[in-house]
């Protein structure tokens, strides 16, 4: 009986209870096949983990070499390479980068500041252009305004950290402030210098509020005629310093393309055809006639000498006027001087003619004069009392 009871819960529990023993040894084969991929995939992900550092570093690298190439062209872009100061009346400074393009602009004085107004008027802008467009739109400008009408000189001067590519500078603007010139009709003169700020100008700039180029330009006039004076000389217009510049172009360090036109001036060449005609000299003369450009009273003069026939002139001619300021007439050890515009002929010597006597001098002759004089007027005295 008992076995029998036994019996019946043994099948009762075998048909309850499900067989998973299969299920469970697969399941613990499938983790086993698992277990092996995951050691393998940690195996190659520690192989990857040795080469990130490789990568990392060579990606810095590139990352250091493209900064480093942005800076060096950022500053290269935004440094200071070149300076270039403009000057007719208006004057300006304009710097630019080492691909000359235009950092910035500046004007020197007021005539100048007005231009600058005048183009930021029209909704341009001069920053950011090269160097040459800058000029010349500049120059444009300034013709439109009338600064070129009766002082048609234009001085150009470059700054430049590196004394050749400041020459290339130099011609290049040069060239291309001629040709806007041109382009409005003006038939005028550009003076080029390059590499002055050695000279010490900057000091002396400052000083009497000009531009640096306009110091070196007359810094280097008055080396070739110390009886000039700074003081002088920086009030003058650039047209009054070219025509003293120009007398020594061959030998002073500067360079010129084109003449100034002479709206204003007098050409020493007419000054001293009117030195000859107030002497009363001829072209047959065979005068020897020399002319020079100076100051007087601040006022650009012409210095003339004239030699013919033992006769020695020399006279000073206003630049601007053409009038005769004073008249200085040497002839066989006699002076005869006149003051004054457009002095008198008849105090120049004339040429001798040798058909020509002369009463000898009578020494004392006033003397005598004056004695007879006093004698006729006595005797008259007595006569009209006598009668």
């Amino acid at each position: 009986m008992k076995a029998d009871i036994e019996e019946r819960l043994a099948n009762a529990i075998s048909n309850k209870v499900p067989d998973v023993l299969d299920g469970i040894l697969s399941k613990c084969e499938e983790q086993n096949k698992n277990f092996t991929e995951i050691s393998m995939h940690s195996k190659k992900s520690g192989s990857r983990k040795q080469l990130n550092p490789i990568l990392t570093a060579a990606a810095v690298i590139t990352l250091l070499a493209g900064a480093y190439f942005a800076v060096g062209q950022y500053r290269a872009a935004h440094t200071e390479e070149s300076v270039v100061y403009l000057d007719v009346n208006p004057s300006f400074e304009l710097k630019a980068n080492k691909n000359e393009t235009v950092l910035s602009v500046k004007a020197l004085n007021e005539d100048g500041e007005f231009v600058l107004s005048e183009i930021e008027r029209e909704g341009k802008t001069l920053k950011g252009k090269a160097l040459d467009k800058a000029a010349a739109e500049i120059v444009y400008t300034i013709a439109d305004a009338g600064y070129l009408s009766g002082s048609n000189a234009v001085l150009v001067s470059v700054d430049s950290h590196d004394e050749e590519k400041g020459e290339e500078i130099k011609t290049e603007l040069v060239s291309a402030i001629k040709s806007a010139m041109s382009e409005k009709g003006i038939d005028g003169a550009v003076m080029g210098q390059n590499g002055f700020s050695a000279s010490g100008v900057s000091d002396l700039a400052e000083k009497y509020k000009i531009s640096q180029g306009k110091a070196a330009l007359i810094e280097k006039i008055i080396e070739k005629d110390p009886e000039l004076t700074f003081d002088v000389l920086a009030k003058l217009k650039l047209s009054d310093l070219y025509r003293l510049a120009e007398n020594w172009l061959g030998e002073i360090d500067i360079s010129r393309v084109g003449t100034a036109a002479d709206y204003k001036f007098v050409t020493p060449d007419s000054a001293v055809e009117r030195a000859c005609s107030h002497a009363d000299i001829e072209a047959g003369d065979n005068a020897e006639c020399s002319v020079s450009a100076d100051l007087a009273e601040g006022k650009l003069v012409y210095h003339i000498s004239i030699k013919t026939e033992g006769i020695e002139y020399e006279c000073q001619i206003d630049a601007e006027t053409g009038a005769i300021l004073n008249w200085v007439s040497n002839m066989v050890g006699d002076i005869v001087q006149d003051s004054g515009a457009d002095a008198g002929k008849d105090s120049v010597p004339k040429k001798s003619n040798e058909n020509q006597t002369n009463p000898p001098e009578i020494p004392g002759g006033e003397i005598i004069n004056g004695i007879f004089d006093f004698v006729t007027k006595a005797a008259d005295e007595i006569i009209k009392n006598a009668g």
